[in-house]
Parts: structure tokens; C-alpha cells; sequence
């Protein structure tokens, strides 16, 4: 292979030449150095070992939480959880103490406590619990005598030491005060923390009436030493209106006690004893209550019902053309009542308000005939009736075949209530035929029945509602007012 030579008229590098591609070479080379210089990162110091995170229990108001720190001190846990203490708080244990796994932090927030002396008050932030040691803070002490109230709770001052309830928020102590109290010739002294009259004598177990005049005053304030003197009243019991009142009265007389009492005597009332009578102590006063007043019984006058012919009305109807009204008899009595109870009556009059009026009774007399179509042919008849019909032979009477009127028991022969249907007239039952009244019976319990007379040979039984008939001719004599039934009975057209 033959090598390329050179041409002739090609130039050679000279000097200058490389003398200024190594400036460009050095150039370049300190533009990338200060390119890599700034894209590096800061340099950080070198790492320290990492420590592992402690757990501790942290106790606030009232309730534990498990918390991680880093912290190494308790002050710096503080800090690492934003918890401010306050002027009075207490961290236990202290600031300085070192972080150990598990150990309890509390916090123990102050509160404000109001403490009541008399009438002067002190108010204390605290972390204290117990009462004694509050007061102890304050310099406050309590006599066996004072009355003590924790968070309005009265408290004997043995006690306070005791108290376990938290939080305390007030403490309200009285100073006792010595007072002398006098009634009539009895006279006591004692200390109370009471703060009125009142009080203190309700304190001492003094009951007091109303009547009762006590200086000074029940609403005034008890002040040392004070004395209080108890004017007292008369007892005695008011027996009135059912009950026993049991009161005091500065009266002098019963009228005037009642008065003083507010029991007013009205018209005849009257008191026993009397009104005129002096109060002594422990009496009984009764009170008679006396009313009277007109008191009226009536009775009532009954009325009577009077039948009256009408012409105009089907026999056998009757319409009420008049209706009845009972009448009215008083008498008038003058009642006298003692506390309640009657112990007088008096007739002082008596009359008819209200006369009777009588009922009036239409009944029919008009007789009009009728016809009825029969399997024996078409028949007239003048009345009707709804009737119980039973049947009978000779046999039956132990063989006596002769009637009430003389004639012979056959068929066709009827037994009949002759106040109801007179004898010796036709009926017509069907399913029997024509019956003619010759006989009758002994009672019944309706007055309307009919029993079919048949010979021994052709007895048929009967026994039950049916409708007969009374065949004309219309006798001369007829009874117009028929008795009543709730069964049987005339059925009117």
C-alpha cells in the first residue's frame, strides 16, 4: 500500500498556532471547573449519631396522654410542646429534671379560689386541693363555733381536714357571735353564725307565731353581744270549719282572738265558749257554723186514664185523644244546720204546684162487616182474633161429652173465655171450620185461647197461633174493651 504524501503546498502549524489552542485549552477548562463548582451542593457537616425518640406519660388536667420527644430535660419537653405554665403552676417533677423512658410529667393547673370571711374576700390562685391547706396558705383559721360552706356545701369546721371532693372553687366561713336571747323570766346565752334574728332564733329551736312581738326585729342582722327579747303571745286551738287550728292571739277576748285570726262569724254562728269570754292559756274555742235554708219535697200525684166510646173508631182500636200528666204536692220545710249537720226541721208550707190531668182513651165502637174467603166458601164476620188454639174429646174428660151450656162435645164444638167471645155464636178457625161457643175451661195464662172440640173418633191435636173469626150475626150484646195481651189478642182491621 502505497502512504499518502503530504502536498507541497500545504502549510505546517506554526508556534503561535499552539500557543493559542492551549490559552482556548485553558480557557475552557476553567469555565467547566467553575460550572462544576456551582452545580456541587453546600457541603453539610458531617452527621452526628441520631438519637431514638423516649416515650413519657404527660398528666393534664386530670388525664394521662403517652407522648414521644427528643427533649432532654423536662423544661425543654415543655417547650417541645408548647406547654405555657402559668405564675402558680406546678410541674412535677422540676424543670431540670433529665427525660427518662415512661416517666410522669404533670401538670397541675392553678384555679382560683374564693375565700369568704364574714363579709370580707380573699381570692387565691392555688394548685391546693384540700381546703385546710388553703386556708392554711391564707393564714385563715376556724374556730369549732364558725360555720364553714365548701363549694356551698356546709361543712362542720372538724371536718374541713376531710374534704376530698375537688376542685375547690369557694369557702364561705361566719364568724360565731355571742347573743343572749330572753323570754319572760328564761334567758340563754349562746354563740351563733347566724346572720338575722330570725335565723338565730330558729337556730336555737325558738318557734315563732305570729302574734309574737320580738325586738330586735327577725330581718335585722345579728351584731356581737346583741340581745333579743321574745314577747310571746297566748296560745290556744280554733276547732272550726273541720279542723283544729292551733295559733297564738294577743287578744284579750275570744271575739276579739277570732278577729286577730282572721275567722270571721257570720249571721247565726256562734262560738263556744262565747265571744264575750276572756282567752286563757291553752283553751279551745268552737266555732258553731248555723245556716238555714227552705228546703222543698215534692211528690208526685199520679193521674188516671179514662176510657171514652168513640162511634167514629173501629171496634177494637183505641187511640189516646188526651195525653195524662202527673200532678205535683209540696211542702216546704225550714232546715236549720249546725256545722253541717241537720238539727231542726220545720214544715212551713205546703201546696199543689201541678194538678193531675187525666189520660183519655178512645175506643172504637164503630162495628163494620167484613168478608173472608174460606175452602167452605166466602163468609161474613164482624171481629177478629189472634188466638191459641188447642183441641180436646171426650176421652180426654174421662167421658164427659157435655158442654157448659148443655150440648154435646163433637167437632164443631169450641171452648172460648166467654168474657172474651159469648157463648152460642160461630167462629171460623181454618183448618177446623166453623166452631160454635158452648163450652170453656179453666184459666189460662192468656185469656185468649180456643180449644176444638172433636168426638173420640176424630180427634186431631192442636197447638198453635191462629186466627179466628166471629161470624155474624152481630149479637145484641157486645164487649167493647177487651182486655190487653202481649201475644194474643183482637187484631183490629
Amino acid at each position: 500500500m502505497n502512504t499518502p504524501q503530504k502536498s507541497k503546498n500545504q502549510k505546517q502549524p506554526t508556534g503561535l498556532y499552539y500557543a493559542f489552542a492551549l490559552l482556548i485549552f485553558i480557557g475552557a477548562g476553567i469555565v467547566i471547573a467553575g460550572v462544576i463548582l456551582l452545580s456541587r451542593p453546600t457541603v453539610a457537616p458531617k452527621p452526628q449519631p441520631t438519637r431514638a425518640p423516649i416515650t413519657v406519660n404527660l398528666g393534664l388536667d386530670g388525664r394521662t396522654y403517652p407522648v414521644s420527644t427528643f427533649s432532654q430535660t423536662v423544661s425543654a419537653f415543655l417547650a417541645e410542646q408548647s406547654l405555657t405554665l402559668g405564675v402558680d403552676d406546678v410541674v412535677i417533677p422540676s424543670g431540670d429534671t433529665p427525660i427518662t423512658p415512661q416517666m410522669m410529667i404533670t401538670i397541675e393547673r392553678a384555679r382560683q379560689v374564693q375565700i369568704f370571711v364574714d363579709d370580707q374576700l380573699t381570692t387565691l390562685n392555688t394548685t391546693f386541693t384540700s381546703p385546710f391547706d388553703i386556708l392554711n396558705r391564707v393564714n385563715v383559721e376556724i374556730a369549732s363555733v364558725d360555720s364553714v360552706q365548701i363549694n356551698g356545701t356546709p361543712v362542720a369546721p372538724a371536718d374541713v381536714i376531710l374534704w376530698t371532693t375537688p376542685p375547690v372553687t369557694e369557702i364561705r366561713i361566719r364568724r360565731a357571735m355571742t347573743i343572749t336571747i330572753r323570754e319572760g323570766d328564761m334567758v340563754i346565752t349562746r354563740q351563733t353564725t347566724a346572720q338575722t334574728v330570725a335565723d338565730a332564733l330558729d337556730e336555737a329551736g325558738y318557734v315563732l307565731f305570729l302574734p309574737d312581738q320580738v325586738a330586735p326585729s327577725p330581718t335585722d342582722r345579728i351584731i356581737p353581744n346583741m340581745e333579743i327579747v321574745i314577747d310571746r303571745s297566748s296560745e290556744l286551738t280554733i276547732r272550726v270549719d273541720g279542723r283544729d287550728i292551733e295559733t297564738r292571739v294577743r287578744a284579750q277576748t275570744i271575739g276579739d282572738a277570732l278577729i286577730e285570726s282572721g275567722i270571721t262569724l257570720n249571721g247565726l254562728d256562734y262560738t263556744i265558749p262565747s265571744t264575750t269570754q276572756p282567752v286563757t292559756e291553752g283553751i279551745t274555742v268552737r266555732v258553731i257554723r248555723v245556716t238555714e235554708e227552705i228546703v222543698n219535697e215534692q211528690t208526685t200525684i199520679g193521674y188516671e186514664s179514662v176510657l171514652q166510646a168513640d162511634a167514629n173508631l173501629d171496634l177494637d182500636r183505641r187511640a189516646v185523644i188526651q195525653a195524662g200528666q202527673q200532678g205535683i204536692w209540696q211542702k216546704n220545710y225550714r232546715v236549720r244546720y249546725e256545722n253541717g249537720v241537720e238539727i231542726q226541721r220545720e214544715l212551713v208550707e205546703e201546696l199543689m204546684l201541678q194538678a193531675p190531668v187525666n189520660e183519655v182513651i178512645a175506643y172504637g165502637t164503630k162495628i163494620t162487616i167484613r168478608t173472608i174467603d174460606t175452602p167452605e166458601g166466602t163468609m161474613e164476620y164482624w171481629r177478629s182474633f189472634r188466638m191459641y188454639a188447642t183441641s180436646y174429646y171426650p176421652a180426654e174428660l174421662g167421658g164427659d161429652n157435655i158442654t157448659s151450656i148443655g150440648e154435646t162435645l163433637r167437632k164443631g164444638i169450641v171452648a172460648i173465655n166467654p168474657r172474651i167471645i159469648p157463648y152460642r155464636l160461630n167462629v171460623y178457625v181454618f183448618g177446623y171450620g166453623v166452631g160454635r161457643t158452648a163450652d170453656t175451661g179453666g184459666p189460662r195464662t192468656t185469656p185468649y185461647w180456643i180449644d176444638l172440640g172433636y168426638s173420640d173418633e176424630d180427634f186431631v191435636g192442636w197447638s198453635r197461633w191462629v186466627d179466628v173469626y166471629v161470624l155474624t150475626p152481630v149479637p145484641e150484646t157486645i164487649n167493647y174493651l177487651l182486655p190487653l195481651d202481649e201475644e194474643g189478642g183482637p187484631t183490629p182491621p
